[in-house]
């Protein structure tokens, strides 16, 4: 597909030109998609902008202007996509899509070039037909989402967050209204004891076994709460690494936890329990014990009730959408039901100043097939994907 078509042939085509372009986080350069968006946008007669973060690395962002001229809504997605793994483990080049007859494969899309597909067919389609959106859209697609979250700090830094309405994110959600997205806090510990012979561990204090205790403790403290769509918070030990020999007490231990947290705790709260525990527990009970610990990532909880009005507008659209396509009842009740995930998305970055901005997610991928081997996106999702974003694009919005 060229660019410099008024418009593409399809959206297919689209996204198949995405897929093409590589762009795993740390790997790839993230600037050359965030351009070839922006060239896409410019030659169909929208404005955009390239907006370097860092070396190869850069969002793309555009405004659409719409009937009213008071709502801006962010439509959002990311560029990168997680590494490849295994190659082994894949029946086709993940960097090259492989075509089949009920989805495509290759890494990026599920998670998440089938969304951004689907949001820049969306506005370039509905350009061409002269047609505005009821309500201000900035399209952003931000790099670095899959770690560090750069793109979307920079685009804080250059936008005015608190005059968002809300935030329409693309990511895997298999064409379901997401309302709720886990918190993730990523920690470092490095634990201080004594070595001693291992005939006599008493003498010693054995550094692994100090940080099993605290990852114990965190676990105990924060995985009691149940949350509707969320399940629980859940405490993670994801890398260990201690010990000298099998003959002596380990005196040092390095360790990392994934900690994922619903809305009903916040990453301040972890922090605290953690201190508290480390200094009034642990180093009463192991004198001469020490341990330094950092904040590695750290991204906020979010969730929407299902009574929310933004949310019922879009459940609204969701109902006609699935009523249109003549599922059993039963796919269709599963079909419109809210659900959350437990992976984190820039709106943890772009809304951390103004919690308040409600976010919705909705996309074509599928979280199950998210950073796994052979990631695919089903046609049919697709479809549906499109199909729903016409229809968001020109709902007014209720305030």
């Amino acid at each position: 597909m060229s660019i410099t078509n008024h418009m593409p042939e399809s959206a297919k085509d689209l996204l198949l030109a995405l897929l093409g372009k590589p762009s795993v986080n740390g790997a790839e350069n993230e600037a050359a998609i965030a351009s070839y968006i922006c060239d896409y946008l410019t030659a169909n007669g929208i404005d955009a902008v390239c907006e370097h973060v860092a070396p190869g690395r850069a969002n793309a962002v555009a405004l659409i202007e719409g009937c009213d001229n008071g709502q801006t809504v962010v439509w959002n997605g990311h560029l990168d996509t997680v590494p490849y793994g295994d190659l082994n483990a894949w029946h086709s080049a993940p960097d090259q899509p492989l075509i089949l007859e009920d989805r495509v494969v290759a890494r990026g899309s599920s998670d998440m070039k089938g969304g951004l597909a689907v949001m820049l067919y969306t506005l370039v389609k509905m350009h061409a037909l002269g047609i505005r959106p009821a309500y201000n859209i900035l399209f952003l697609a931000t790099c670095d989402e899959e770690r560090g979250g750069i793109g979307a700090m920079h685009f804080c830094k250059q936008h005015e967050m608190a005059k968002m309405h809300h935030l329409l994110i693309a990511e895997p959600t298999g064409c379901q209204l997401g309302i709720a997205q886990k918190g993730c806090l990523w920690l470092d510990l490095h634990v201080q004891g004594a070595t001693s012979h291992g005939a006599y561990p008493e003498k010693g204090v054995n550094a692994l076994v100090l940080g099993t205790l605290i990852y114990q403790h965190l676990k105990t403290v924060f995985e009691v709460d149940r949350h509707a769509l969320l399940g629980h918070s859940t405490v993670t030990l994801t890398k260990l690494n201690g010990g000298i020999a099998t003959n002596m007490v380990p005196d040092q231990c390095e360790m990392s936890l994934d900690i994922r947290l619903t809305p009903a705790y916040q990453s301040s709260q972890v922090c605290t329990v953690l201190e508290d525990y480390i200094n009034q527990q642990l180093m009463a009970e192991y004198p001469g014990a020490s341990v330094f610990w950092q904040i590695v990532n750290d991204r906020m909880a979010i969730g929407l009730s299902e009574t929310h009005k933004l949310y019922r507008q879009y459940q609204s659209i969701q109902e006609a959408i699935t009523t249109a396509e003549m599922y059993s009842i039963d796919e269709a009740n599963n079909n419109i039901a809210p659900v959350g995930v437990r992976y984190f998305t820039d709106a943890s970055v772009l809304i951390k100043s103004y919690p308040d901005i409600p976010v919705i997610l909705y996309g074509p991928g599928r979280a199950a097939l998210a950073h796994q081997p052979n990631e695919a996106l089903y046609w049919t999702d697709f479809e549906r994907a499109l199909a729903f974003y016409e229809k968001i694009y020109q709902m007014p919005l209720i305030n």
